[in-house]
C-alpha cells in the first residue's frame, strides 16, 4: 500500500509539473506573438518607407507614391490606370487615371476625378516635406481631398510623396556602346547616378562630371554638366560622351547588368561597375 501511494504521488507531481511546463510554453508563444506584433507596429509608425517597397511599387506600374504622416493612410498613382487611396482604418477609395492640370503660378501639379461614388482632388507641390518621425525627406507635399455621395464636406489630408522609379540604377556604369558602336579602351567614360540626392556625377575618360538628375518611372531627366577641362591625349570618347548626356530627357531600362539609355532614336549601354 505504501508504494502504490508513492506511485500515486509521483503521477500527481508529474502531471502537476506537465501542466506548469505548457502553461509556460503557451505564455512564452503569446509573449513571443505579442513582441512581434508590436515590433510590427512600431516600424509602420515611424513612417519610414524602404526603397525595397518602393522598387515593388515601380515593378507594379506605380508612378508616384505618398503617404500621410506615420502611414495613416496612402496614395498610389498610376497614370496609365489608376489612382488608389488606402487608409489605415480600411477605407479606400479609387478612380480611373486623369491628367493633371498644373498651376500657372505656382509648382503644383492638381488632379480632380469624378466617379459615381464621389470625387477625389490630389494636388503634388513641388516642395520639401519631411515624413513621419524618421525624418524622412521627400520632394514632394501632397494633399489629397475626398467626397463621397453621403459626405457633406470634402476630407482633406496632407502627407509627403515622391515620383517612383527603378531604384536599380542607383549605382555606376562604365560605357559600353556609344553612337551605336561598342568602345574599347582602358579609360573608359563611366557614370554614376545618385537616386538620394539627384546627382549624376562620373568621368569623361580624362575629365569629372557632375550634375543634377531627376528620376520619374521609366524617365530621366539630367541638368548641364559641369565637367573639369584637363587636356588628355587618350580622351578617344570625351566629346561624343558629353554629347550623348547633354541636358534633357531620355527613357532608361535596367536589365541583367545594364543599363540602357534611350533619345532620339540612339541607345547608349551601360555596364555595371561589379
Amino acid at each position: 500500500m505504501i508504494i502504490v501511494h508513492k506511485i500515486k504521488q509521483q503521477k500527481r507531481y508529474l502531471n502537476y509539473a506537465l501542466k506548469t511546463l505548457c502553461i509556460f510554453v503557451i505564455m512564452s508563444c503569446n509573449s513571443t506573438k505579442k513582441t512581434q506584433q508590436e515590433m510590427a507596429v512600431q516600424n509602420t509608425s515611424k513612417g519610414n518607407i524602404g526603397q525595397s517597397s518602393l522598387q515593388s511599387k515601380y515593378m507594379d506600374g506605380i508612378d508616384f507614391y505618398a503617404a500621410g504622416m506615420d502611414n495613416a493612410w496612402e496614395l498610389n498613382l498610376d497614370f496609365e490606370k489608376d489612382f488608389t487611396f488606402n487608409r489605415a482604418d480600411g477605407f479606400k477609395f479609387s478612380t480611373p487615371a486623369v491628367e493633371g492640370i498644373k498651376a500657372q503660378d505656382a509648382n503644383v501639379v492638381r488632379y480632380r476625378a469624378v466617379v459615381e461614388s464621389g470625387e477625389m482632388i490630389i494636388q503634388l507641390y513641388k516642395q520639401e516635406c519631411i515624413n513621419g518621425s524618421a525624418g524622412q525627406k521627400f520632394p514632394y507635399k501632397v494633399s489629397v481631398e475626398i467626397k463621397r455621395g453621403i459626405d457633406k464636406d470634402y476630407n482633406r489630408v496632407e502627407g509627403c510623396g515622391r515620383f517612383v522609379f527603378d531604384e536599380r540604377i542607383h549605382d555606376i556604369w562604365v560605357l559600353q556602346q556609344l553612337n551605336n558602336k561598342a568602345v574599347t579602351g582602358p579609360d573608359l567614360p563611366y557614370i554614376e547616378f545618385s537616386t538620394t540626392d539627384g546627382r549624376a556625377m562620373g568621368k569623361t575618360g580624362c575629365n569629372n562630371f557632375s550634375g543634377k538628375a531627376d528620376f520619374k518611372g521609366n524617365k530621366l531627366t539630367l541638368g548641364p554638366l559641369a565637367a573639369s577641362r584637363k587636356y588628355c591625349a587618350n580622351a578617344t570618347y570625351e566629346t561624343d560622351f558629353l554629347k550623348a548626356m547633354s541636358p534633357g530627357e531620355m527613357e532608361y531600362k535596367v536589365d541583367n547588368g545594364k543599363l540602357y539609355l534611350a533619345r532620339n532614336g540612339e541607345t547608349i549601354i551601360f555596364k555595371k561597375v561589379d
